[in-house]
């Protein structure tokens, strides 16, 4: 599960926008393109705030296409389950 937030292609793959992330490391870049009919028509970029292998990352975002749209601080946080899985238990956005 910590594999489908951290890697690129994972990344793409679920969230509805085309991902771009550095190394996951904290102020690594992020970037997450939103198109409609095959042009981008919104993009959030940041940098990774905090990460805990396999457990947590939080990263900024700010909307390039809207000025007036407020940061946003972005936190996954999984759980292991059985000793054997991982699952989501939070994801909290906080606008600054």
């Amino acid at each position: 599960m910590f594999r489908a937030l951290t890697d690129e292609k994972e990344l793409t793959h679920w969230f509805p926008a085309q991902a771009k992330l550095e190394e996951p490391r904290v102020d690594g870049f992020v970037q997450f393109k939103f198109f409609e009919d095959g042009k981008e028509n919104h993009r959030v970029e940041g940098k990774v705030l905090e990460i805990v292998p396999n457990k947590k990352i939080s990263y900024s975002w700010a909307n390039k296409f809207d000025p007036n749209f407020p940061k946003t601080t972005v936190t996954w946080t999984l759980e292991e389950v059985d000793g054997t899985k991982q699952e989501l238990r939070w994801c909290t956005l906080a606008l600054t």
